[in-house]
Parts: structure tokens; sequence; C-alpha cells
């Protein structure tokens, strides 16, 4: 698992290597100014590397074991520094603690995705308010991560399967709403073939 951070502390040492060359042929305004960007692009990956501690976002997938699964849409693992991440799927909702199906849903996420390796997609926001990580969890990466087909998310995207199979309603919560179309479908899907939830 490689971290952005590293790649991109590299990338801003050799920039920085470049700049002050640069500085030393030149001076003036020209090397004061890619000073500047060398600060701004320091800063921007500081942020970066902060906003999802323990993420690798340098690739469109996060290659992770599950630790352990808290409910039906709600995940831990353990990151490089041994930090707890919790993952809460995006645009799924499963019940809650003594509700209906909690313990089937809870069940179902355990039964596929307790101790094995996953991959994590994020979409705009990378956190919600409990800074809890929102990820698309995939059981395998799509072929095309950045169009996969209707095909691969029912068959590889454990949101969609859950959904799929009726042991979770649709969460659309803005500005995450990349899948949100599909969702919507195996929603539909689920309650007219009457599944889990929708017995």
């Amino acid at each position: 698992m490689k971290g952005r951070g590293k790649k991109s502390l590299k990338e801003i040492d050799a920039f920085l290597k470049g700049a002050k060359r640069l500085i030393g042929r030149r001076g003036g305004k020209g090397g004061f100014i890619m000073t500047l960007v060398a600060i701004a692009i320091m800063i921007t990956a500081v942020i970066m590397n902060s906003s999802s501690p323990g993420l690798d976002t340098d690739s469109s997938f996060l290659e992770v074991e599950v630790s352990k699964v808290i409910d039906g849409d709600t995940i831990e693992f353990l990151s490089e520094k041994n930090e707890t991440i919790k993952v809460r799927l995006i645009g799924v909702n499963t019940p809650e603690r003594g509700r209906p199906y909690y313990k089937q849903a809870a069940d179902y996420t355990k039964k596929n995705l307790l101790g094995k390796i996953i991959y994590l997609e994020l979409d705009i926001a990378p956190k919600d308010k409990y800074q809890r990580t929102l990820a698309y969890v995939w059981l395998s990466p799509p072929s095309k991560s950045d169009k996969p087909t209707d095909g691969e998310i029912r068959t590889k995207m454990f949101n969609a399967q859950i959904l799929l199979d009726g042991y979770a309603d649709i969460m659309t919560i803005p500005p995450n709403v990349k899948y949100q179309d599909y969702f919507l479908k195996y929603v539909r899907e689920a309650r007219e073939g009457s599944r889990g939830l929708w017995k």
C-alpha cells in the first residue's frame, strides 16, 4: 500500500531542488515566484495528506483488509500506522440497532467483508461529520476506474450488492453522488423482488 504523502513529498523535494537551482541562476523576482509556488504545493500536499489519514489516494482505490464490521454500513480497517480507520459506505443506509433487520444487515456485511481484502473508492467529500471515511467498497476493482459498467458495479461493488439483496435502503448525501442513479435502480429492483427489508 503506497501512501500519496510519500510520493508527493518526493515530488515536492525534487521540485524544491529545481527551484533552488533556478533561484541560484536567476535570483530576483523569478526566484521569488518559484519559491511561492513551491510553498503552495507543499501546503496543498499537507492538507491532502491530513484530510484522510491512512488512505492512499495516489490511485483510484485503496486496498485494505476489513478488521471489524460495526453494522451493515460501517466497517473498520487498520492503516499502515496501525490506526483504526472507520469507513461508512456511501449511498446506503442499513437499519440501526434495535430496528427490524438490523442483525440481518450486520450479518450480511460480516459474511461478505470481515477479514476480506477490499478496495475503497472515495468521492468528493472524504469524511462525514463523525470523521468516518466515506467510501464505495469494491470486492475487486473495475476494469475502468473512471467509468465502471453496470455489470461491474452489480457484481464487484459491495454498496450495490447490499442494495440489490435488500439489506439497505438508498441514502444520498451530496456531493457524494457518483453512483446515485445506479443505486436508485438497484433499490427499486430489490423492492420489486421483495428481497430483504422489502419482504
